[in-house]
């Protein structure tokens, strides 16, 4: 029995002695082929949240600039007294409205080169929509009554222009009613 004891305790010493030598081959080829797997997954983990931001940022970006324009088109009706074009009942692909200023009339809303612009009286075309951003459709419907105030309907598609991603286009529309 004291033999066998003996060999036990020289196999476990030698099997100490045999693990305390590192790594063999086999198993630093397993760590690297599994550390490989791990960084390939981290790295498209990245490059897929990257991708997700800037088409997020991008649309974003895009509708701040819509509702910029629609906002101004907005206000400007809302300080207008007439609205000349659309006529009640009628669409159009512009809208003309006078304002209680005279000499700031017409007030002109219009899309030149997929740009939306405002033309006040015979002044120069400012745009309202930034160079990144094309103005895809807009119309203005008059949903007034004859000898009422105007009630316009403004519905407006835009789609990016440097768009990477292949955004939808953004539809944004209102409703803006003169008072006077």
């Amino acid at each position: 029995m004291t033999a066998t004891f003996s060999w036990m305790n020289k196999n476990l010493l030698f099997m100490k002695k045999k693990n305390n030598q590192g790594f063999t081959l086999i198993e630093t080829i397993i760590y690297i082929g599994l550390l490989a797997v791990i960084i390939v997954f981290l790295i498209s983990f990245f490059a897929q949240a990257t991708f997700i931001k800037g088409k997020i940022n991008e649309r974003l970006d895009n509708l701040d600039n819509a509702q910029y324009a629609l906002e101004r088109m907005t206000w400007y009706l809302q300080n207008s007294i007439e609205v000349t074009e659309p006529l009640a009942g009628q669409s159009s692909k512009q809208l003309m409205a006078n304002s209680l200023v005279s000499e700031k009339n017409p007030i002109k809303f219009f899309v030149e080169a997929k740009q939306l612009k405002m033309q006040i009286a015979d002044g120069q075309a400012i745009n309202l929509t930034n160079n990144r951003l094309d103005v895809d459709d807009i119309s203005f419907t008059n949903q007034g009554f004859i000898n009422q105030p105007a009630l316009i309907q403004i519905k407006m598609t835009v789609l990016g222009k440097q768009s990477l991603w292949q955004t939808q286009p953004l539809t944004l529309q209102t409703s803006v009613k003169l008072e006077k």
